[in-house]
This record gives structure tokens, C-alpha cells and sequence, in this order.
């Protein structure tokens, strides 16, 4: 037994091992068993409840931005389907709020279509229910965005706003102009 605690080295705030046979009287263990007082656990199960609850908040966030990203682009891929779709059909394509995938709707909670005059070409389903979608159109003020046969909007400049079902302030906008053209805004509360 010598040889072995030569083999572990001493580090001032660790104890020293002990061995089966080796007690302090006598040859026998220690009849006093170490173990870890209240406090100490006390302390330990704070902070891992701390730990916990600080990487819940983040996976929480990541999760929305993740949201967030997504919904955006959809939203970019779905004007610039719309637009292409018109310049190859040679006709007047319209992109529009759906919360029933049917029928256009002012309402662009719940997804969003793609059609033309006589009939739907793709549909877009909203991924959860904890996001909001503005669409707003001006100088018409149209619930939907209209693209020509030339690829340009129908006289529309606009912007869409994406929410979080609780925020006062969008996560990001897109911002569409008349010749069809978007660019995306990530911080558009300090422009509005």
C-alpha cells in the first residue's frame, strides 16, 4: 500500500485518498462517514436551477428567431414566386392573406396563397399561431399584392410586418415597391 499513495500526489484542497485498512486507529476505516452538509446541497441545487432556467429562457428565443426566420422567407420566396409567376404566364397574379387556403382574406395570420384569375397555384400555411402577418398597401390600400404581366406591381408600394403574438413591435419587416422589388428591415420598429 506504500507504493500507491506515492503514485497520487497531494493537492491542497483535495483530501488525501484513503485506503481500506488504513484508519486512524488501530488499522481500521474511519467510523465517521464525509458527506455533504445541507448547505452545500442547498447551494449546488440553486444553481442548477439557476443554470436551468437561464438556458430555458435562451432555448425559448432561439426558437422564435428560428420562427421568425422561416417566416420571413417564406414570405420573400412567395412574392418573388408570384412575381415570376406573372412574367411566365403572361397574366395578372395575386398574392393574398388565406386562413382557409380557399378564398382571399385581409387576414394573413393563418397562411397566404398564390393564385390567378381562375384558379390557385400555390398555398402557403402559417407554421404557428404564435405569429402575426401585416400586410399594408399604399396608394390603393388593396388587402392583396397584385403582380402584372410585366413583373411589376399593380401600382402598389407596400410593406409587410412580422409580429410575435404578444410584441407591440414587428421582428422584421418587408418592404415591397412598385417594380416588385423587396428588401427585408430586421429592426423596422425605429423607422415606423
Amino acid at each position: 500500500m506504500k507504493t500507491l499513495k506515492i503514485l497520487f500526489f497531494q493537492l491542497p484542497w483535495v483530501p488525501s485518498p484513503r485506503f481500506v485498512g488504513e484508519g486512524k486507529e488501530g488499522g481500521n476505516v474511519d467510523s465517521k462517514m464525509r458527506g455533504f452538509t445541507l448547505l452545500e446541497l442547498l447551494t449546488v441545487l440553486g444553481i442548477i436551477a439557476l443554470l436551468s432556467i437561464v438556458g430555458f429562457s435562451g432555448i425559448i428565443f432561439f426558437s422564435q428567431k428560428s420562427e421568425s426566420d422561416v417566416a420571413e422567407s417564406n414570405l420573400i420566396n412567395a412574392i418573388q414566386l408570384t412575381r415570376a409567376e406573372a412574367i411566365a404566364r403572361h397574366e395578372k397574379v395575386i398574392l393574398c392573406g388565406s386562413p382557409d387556403q380557399v378564398e382571399c382574406s385581409p387576414d394573413w395570420d393563418k397562411g397566404y396563397l398564390i393564385k390567378t384569375a381562375s384558379r390557385i397555384l400555390y398555398h402557403f400555411p402559417a407554421h404557428t399561431d404564435n405569429q402575426r402577418l401585416q400586410w399594408r398597401s399604399f396608394p390603393t390600400h388593396k388587402p392583396q399584392l397584385e403582380f402584372l404581366p410585366d413583373g411589376l406591381s399593380y401600382f402598389q408600394n407596400g410593406t409587410f410586418r412580422f409580429y410575435q403574438k404578444e410584441a407591440t413591435a414587428p421582428d422584421w419587416a418587408v418592404v415591397l415597391n412598385k417594380a416588385g422589388r423587396v428588401r427585408v428591415m430586421t429592426h423596422p420598429e425605429t423607422r415606423f
